[in-house]
């Protein structure tokens, strides 16, 4: 009887070991992840009130980002537009089916450590 318990015992700690590995949290983004340097030089809101459409520089290429506003209220409610200035983000998606196609969505990490996904809804040279 007592091999059954200390088995059972020796079994509990092994996957309590296991599972502590499996469920740790994720090593939290750096501002290291985020290097790739946007310039937004304009925003508005996108006719749904609730997204704002940025105008961004990337590597000397011109792009429209649409992404959520800092609030989900309407804008006649106060939710803000993104200043205008320097951002750090991440490339998140990056797909070419084609040649001539791309879908990009990139994520930004903003100065108060929040992040806002914004989709490339137009581009340009």
């Amino acid at each position: 009887m007592k091999k059954i318990v200390w088995g059972f015992v020796l079994s509990c700690m092994v996957f309590a070991g296991a599972s502590r590995k499996m469920w740790a949290a994720k090593p939290a983004a750096t501002g290291d992840d985020y290097n790739i340097n946007v310039h937004v030089s304009g925003a508005q809101y996108a006719s749904d009130g609730l997204n704002e459409v940025l105008m961004v520089v990337i590597g000397g290429r011109h792009y429209e980002l649409q992404g959520p506003t800092s609030s989900a209220k309407m804008y006649s409610h106060g939710n803000g537009l993104m200043n205008p200035g320097d951002y750090h983000a991440k490339l998140i998606q990056d797909t070419h089916k084609t040649t001539y196609e791309s879908i990009q969505e990139y994520e930004f990490l903003l100065p108060d450590g929040t992040k806002r996904k914004f989709a490339v809804i137009a581009q340009s040279e």
